[in-house]
């Protein structure tokens, strides 16, 4: 891979957090997919996943390319512009 996975463990409080919360989240996607008939929804799919595929060979493509600083954080950056 390219360095962007991460593994997590969460704590016992936010692995209740995130129970509380994952249906609100499923139910949300949900409802938002409800105007949309089968078949966009299989052409949205396939179309997140052609963008999937090509901006990972584009990542390939540019092994140049500077990679932003993540460590530094938001609140640093947005001040140091």
């Amino acid at each position: 891979g390219d360095g962007r996975a991460v593994r997590i463990q969460l704590t016992a409080s936010g692995r209740t957090l995130f129970e509380s919360l994952w249906p609100l989240a499923v139910d949300h996607h949900r409802q938002l997919l409800q105007c949309l008939t089968p078949t966009q929804i299989g052409a949205v799919d396939s179309a997140l996943t052609a963008l999937h595929a090509r901006a990972e060979q584009l990542l390939l493509a540019y092994p140049d390319l500077p990679l932003a600083d993540r460590r530094r954080g938001a609140a640093r950056r947005l001040t140091n512009v």
